[in-house]
């Protein structure tokens, strides 16, 4: 890298950040989180919400669909900004060999999916576009097998368009969840409107074709709702009843969470760490527990 680049990272990221980066690109394509993904994905029935994702794939930062040995998916319609033809029971096979059968539902209600159904729920980069996530965490929750496992990918606001918009409070999950609030929500259109970033968005072409997508957005479902740095990430699956293990940053612009389907005790343990791993610079600005009501926080690893 030359050294204006790496001028660049550091006064983008701060010393800390910049570390972290140059820890990754030493470590490869492949997360330092995959360890623990493998260790309950290997062999395991899923399913995904959203996707295919390449952060899935043999060759992506998480490669677990090599290693399972079923996945269903889930998506909302027949055709999104992704996929343009899906049909209700077709195959569903991101990988070549894990088979399964693809679920047309939204991400909020996956009725006629018995509960306790599943090994593990996969998502990436799906949370951001779901207008009530605390109801849909909830109902990933009702699928899993009880010890059963939650992988999570979102992306992480400093590194995408969304970087002029605030982090997204609790609260307003909550808020969302007592309303129940569905697809039809608009709460944060304005917002977007007047915080995106065209010039990271390489989707969008205009200011024109962004009030579009957000004007038809219960249709195509292209607005981030939401936007999270790592904390709030891990805030949010532990507000909706998941025992995180494991959480990590990662550029380019991911945020990873794996969770447990467990309403066990938890041992108080301060994020610090997992912060101070994080190549982004919102991440370092406070060190804190997280908590979910009157327990505390579960011990995470980066």
């Amino acid at each position: 890298m030359k050294a204006s680049s790496l001028w660049t990272v550091w006064r983008r990221q701060g010393s800390l950040g910049f570390v972290q980066s140059m820890r990754d690109r030493r470590a490869g394509p492949r997360s330092s989180l995959a360890d623990e993904a493998f260790a309950v994905a290997a062999g395991a029935k899923g399913i995904e919400i959203g996707g295919p994702s390449d952060r899935f794939q043999e060759d992506g930062i998480l490669p677990l669909y090599p290693i399972m040995s079923a996945i269903d998916n889930v998506n909302f319609s027949a055709r999104t900004l992704w996929e343009n033809a899906l049909e209700e029971g077709m195959a569903y096979s991101p990988a070549g060999n894990a088979v399964g059968a693809q679920f047309l539902r939204e991400a909020t209600d996956l009725h006629d999916i018995p509960e306790d159904s599943y090994d593990i729920v996969l998502s990436s980069h799906c949370l951001e576009h779901i207008a009530n996530p605390l109801r849909a965490l909830r109902e990933w929750r009702r699928v899993c097998r009880p010890g059963g496992n939650l992988l999570v990918v979102v992306p992480h606001r400093d590194a995408t368009f969304d970087w002029k918009r605030p982090i997204t409070t609790i609260e307003h999950y909550r808020l969302d969840a007592e309303k129940d609030v569905d697809e039809g929500d608009s709460t944060h259109f304005d917002e977007v409107l007047r915080c995106h970033d065209l010039s990271l968005d390489p989707g969008v072409s205009s200011f024109e074709e962004l009030c579009s997508r957000v004007a038809g957005n219960r249709e195509i479902r292209g607005v981030h709702h939401h936007v999270f740095d790592l904390r709030r990430a891990v805030q949010l699956i532990s507000e909706a009843g998941w025992r995180p293990t494991a959480a990590k940053a990662r550029r380019p612009c991911d945020i990873m969470v794996l969770a447990q389907n467990s309403t066990g005790s938890s041992t108080d343990h301060k994020i610090s760490s997992v912060l101070r791993g994080s190549p982004f610079r919102s991440d370092h600005r406070r060190f804190s527990p997280i908590s979910r009501g009157a327990e505390s926080s579960n011990a995470l690893r980066s």
